[in-house]
């Protein structure tokens, strides 16, 4: 059986629950107690971004769970626009570690600035060096990547 379809067999076994479904993709703990290692986590990471091409045909898992492009005033003053990977923070944190206190989850409700930024505001709550790499100048094509600089 190739890799894809055991991951389809996996995927159908587990469907009767949902509790159990909703552990594989979001890294809960299982509701059975049962623990998983990071590698194991890796491998359902994967294997949800296999399913989704599966289901969509040719379509890059990350396009389907979401890239975010944000163009208010990038453009505007001279650098790129800004893609946010939502799918590979989602992969790793669950949705209320930034909504609604960080993010408010309307398009275009929230002013995200590099002055911002730069004094824990937004992006800039976990990307402080300690939590997640630092926001700085030579970061800047981390997040700035829509085109060239």
């Amino acid at each position: 059986m190739s890799s894809l379809g055991a991951i389809m067999t996996r995927w159908r076994s587990c469907r009767k629950s949902t509790r159990l479904k909703a552990a594989l993709l979001f890294n809960e703990p299982r509701p059975d107690g049962g623990s998983r290692s990071a590698a194991n986590r890796l491998r359902w990471t994967a294997a949800i971004g296999l399913f989704s091409v599966a289901l969509s045909g040719a379509v890059a898992a990350p396009d389907i769970l979401g890239n975010i492009t944000m163009n208010r005033i990038s453009t505007a003053n001279g650098v790129p626009a800004v893609v946010f990977p939502h799918w590979k923070h989602r992969s790793r944190f669950r949705c209320y570690a930034c909504h609604p206190d960080i993010f408010e989850m309307q398009a275009g409700a929230n002013e995200i600035n590099m002055d911002g930024l730069r004094v824990g505001e937004h992006c800039g709550r976990c990307h402080d060096g300690k939590t997640a790499w630092a926001i700085g100048f030579d970061t800047c094509r981390d997040c700035h990547s829509l085109g060239e600089m």
